[in-house]
């Protein structure tokens, strides 16, 4: 399909962030500098609608955005497996339907589709996100192939998914209840951007932005590292805390059990080549600052639970998502 001409008018998307600044804050907004203030915040897409749940044997256009049910896929795109077995299909995204121009990094037409695998003991979620721009003529309900296994969970309803252009404010202008120490100056600043996060931290699924705020700031750092050229590291562990052990041989054997999955993977030389790149890095957290957004962010509705009513997140590098290369995607949940 021949792309539309995609023209981004930074001025306006900033011109509607100031008028939701000023109507939230009232007067106090008046103290603050709203340029810097911006550069904490993204576009986004916000489900602000109830879903609209139907039966997945329902007829319903092709195309829509929606979560759930059979995605309609096109006959150069296949249902996604790992290890023989069909990955969930969690949610397409219609891109044509969304305000065109206002998220200056999305593709404006086309689909996207996301799946995804076994969660559960997983330092990195089994994943896939697929693209399409092509024509709707070209899509169908596709059911998982019949020669995999089946997937977790495929549910009997469909949900269509009305997404509203909207802001997302940087986790890191949260405030930090466990922090050790106290900046009367900091605590009086997120006090006054308080009344902000209703509207661009609101925990509803969400297209695009940072990632969900209320687990406290840096919630992206293991997506920054996994994307930025560390994933085998991230894959066995190397970031985790080293859990206590009762006993030397217990210690032993939970370090010996990693050594042999990374052997019987063939990841070895990937591992220690990660390893020494990472330890040698004079500035760490600035290699790894290479821009992620979050590509997708999904609610626990339907059924479908992120661990205890959490949220599932897809994160993808600003770079990829610019040039639509959907490739290279982390996917994590955070939940309380």
């Amino acid at each position: 399909m021949k792309r539309e001409k995609h023209v981004i008018d930074n001025e306006a998307r900033y011109d509607r962030w100031h008028s939701l600044f000023r109507a939230t804050l009232g007067e106090t907004a008046a103290d603050l500098d709203p340029q810097a203030i911006y550069t904490h915040f993204r576009p986004t897409f916000h489900r602000r609608q109830p879903l609209q749940i139907l039966s997945a044997a329902a007829p319903t256009p092709v195309g829509l955005s929606r979560l759930e049910g059979l995605p309609d896929l096109p006959p150069t795109l296949t249902w996604p497996e790992q290890n023989g077995q069909a990955l969930d299909f969690l949610a397409q995204i219609n891109l044509a339907h969304l305000e065109k121009g206002f998220h200056p990094l999305l593709p404006p037409q086309g689909w996207l589709y996301f799946f995804v695998g076994d969660f559960w003991n997983q330092n990195v979620i089994p994943h896939h996100v697929l693209y399409y721009d092509g024509e709707v003529s070209d899509l169908a309900p596709t059911p998982p192939p019949p020669d995999l296994q089946p997937p977790q969970q495929l549910l009997r309803e469909t949900a269509l998914l009305s997404l509203t252009a909207g802001f997302t404010m940087d986790p890191d202008l949260l405030p930090v209840f466990w922090s050790r120490s106290y900046d009367e100056s900091k605590e009086t600043f997120y006090e006054t951007l308080a009344p902000l996060s209703e509207p661009c931290q609101p925990e509803t699924t969400r297209l695009g932005g940072y990632a969900y705020g209320f687990q406290g700031d840096h919630v992206d750092h293991t997506a920054r590292l996994y994307l930025n050229g560390f994933a085998t590291l991230v894959r066995y562990g190397y970031f985790h805390p080293q859990p206590w052990f009762r006993s030397e041989a217990a210690r032993e054997a939970h370090f010996r059990g990693i050594d042999e999955a990374i052997a019987a993977a063939g990841d070895g030389p990937r591992w220690l080549a990660e390893a020494e790149r990472y330890e040698n890095l004079p500035n760490k957290e600035a290699t790894i600052a290479a821009p992620v957004e979050l590509l997708l962010g999904l609610e626990s509705v339907m059924n479908r639970y992120w661990l205890d009513m959490g949220f599932l997140q897809f994160f993808i590098r600003q770079d990829d998502l610019a040039a639509a290369r959907f490739d290279n995607t982390f996917c994590d949940i955070i939940s309380t």
